[in-house]
């Protein structure tokens, strides 16, 4: 039985609760809070998701440029190794000319240089001391000592003679074991080889730069010998270019 202004037993309005509050803007609180953190971990997820791309493309980027230029020195190479192919012996004059004509720092940056390096045996020690100081005016060592057996890989020119390239002539590219694995694997299978990092010898005196060598094989009559014996015996020397770490010339 209720009594009189519409009051009921319990002592409620209809639609209030027992606390007196209404619960239905904390029901709107609890969900736009929930939209809230939604929406902030969607945004969260969609700028690390764009931040993602565009450091994948970016790095894409960075690995096509870098092998747009390997490939242009590479290519550059094959025509060195060309020069010596057609021409058999090649002069220092000869050589310093064809490189002035390429324009090397100009049209290939990030190469210290070009160089060629001659195969020795161990009989022939000598007469390239000899052909050495008379290209060069004055007595180049053959360096580092090694065995009188030993076979050497001898660097005659490196191009552009700019002091740091100068201080590379006579250096046995075959007396280090990162060079010489690298010499090995061009010489066997005919093609371009890149050795891993190495101190390049064209630094000056107790510097750290470090960097690498492609290397480009060459043959006795010019064309790569159809099996790995035949080219272990043909192997007349070799192109190659220095390329320090931080991509400078």
């Amino acid at each position: 039985m209720t009594q009189a202004g519409g009051v009921n037993q319990g002592g409620l309005t209809p639609g209030s609760s027992r606390s007196g509050l209404d619960p239905v803007p904390y029901a709107v609180l609890l969900v736009a809070l929930l939209i809230s953190g939604a929406a902030a971990a969607y945004v969260g997820w969609a700028t690390r998701a764009k931040d993602q791309v565009r450091f994948t493309e970016q790095v894409n980027h960075a690995h096509a440029t870098v092998r747009r230029r390997i490939d242009l020195y590479v290519s550059m190479l094959r025509a060195s190794a060309g020069l010596f192919a057609v021409n058999g012996d090649v002069d220092r004059a000869a050589f310093a000319e064809y490189t002035r004509q390429i324009d090397i720092r100009g049209n290939y940056p990030g190469l210290q240089g070009i160089g060629f390096a001659l195969r020795v045996p161990p009989a022939d020690a000598d007469p390239v001391r000899a052909r050495l100081a008379r290209e060069w005016g004055r007595v180049v060592p053959l360096w580092p000592d090694r065995p009188a057996t030993a076979e050497r890989l001898t660097v005659l020119y490196l191009e552009p003679q700019d002091p740091r390239n100068l201080t590379a002539i006579g250096f046995d590219l075959a007396s280090e074991a990162t060079r010489r694995t690298a010499v090995d694997r061009a010489r066997d299978t005919g093609e371009p080889v890149a050795t891993g990092h190495v101190r390049l010898v064209s630094e000056a005196p107790g510097s750290a730069q470090r960097g690498f060598l492609i290397l480009v094989p060459i043959y006795r009559g010019g064309a790569v010998p159809p099996t790995v014996p035949e080219r272990r015996g043909a192997l007349a020397g070799v192109v190659f270019s220095p390329l320090r770490a931080d991509g400078t010339a």
